[in-house]
């Protein structure tokens, strides 16, 4: 009798959660809600794309919606290094091995546009990004 009263509590719902719901979706909160989040959503990803070309970046794409986007340094063949030195810096960059089947070398790294408001990623990158020119340089 416990288990049967615990299991119709727990599967329904208050009318008062019920009245919420229909009001909020009747009066279009959450739509309007959704819409802030999908403009700070562009923004931030317009932010991120410009930033990336900045730093030196190239982007395998320009995506119009959605929270990732890729680039690369022309120069590494394995971002999983440049991942570790970011994180050497409590700096977290997703390299795109981690999203092959078999963690295979990838030149790629993933950004998280909701994260990237942050100006050490961009510094950290125009850094390597000079660095590597400075060795190129170097070896000439």
């Amino acid at each position: 009798d416990l288990l049967d009263l615990k299991l119709m509590t727990g599967l329904a719902s208050s009318e008062l959660a019920e009245k919420l719901t229909h009001q909020i979706l009747l009066e279009g909160y959450y739509r309007k809600h959704l819409g802030q989040v999908r403009d700070r959503l562009q923004r931030a990803r317009e932010h991120t794309m410009s930033q990336l070309e900045r730093s030196g970046l190239r982007l395998y794409a320009e995506p119009e919606f959605g929270m990732f986007v890729s680039a690369r340094f022309e120069h590494i063949e394995d971002a999983t290094p440049l991942a570790a030195q970011a994180a050497a810096q409590d700096i977290l960059l997703a390299p795109g091995s981690i999203f092959r089947p078999h963690q295979q070398p990838s030149p790629w790294l993933r950004f998280n546009v909701a994260y990237c408001d942050q100006a050490a990623i961009f510094d950290f990158l125009q850094r390597a990004a000079e660095e590597h020119a400075r060795h190129e340089t170097a070896q000439d």
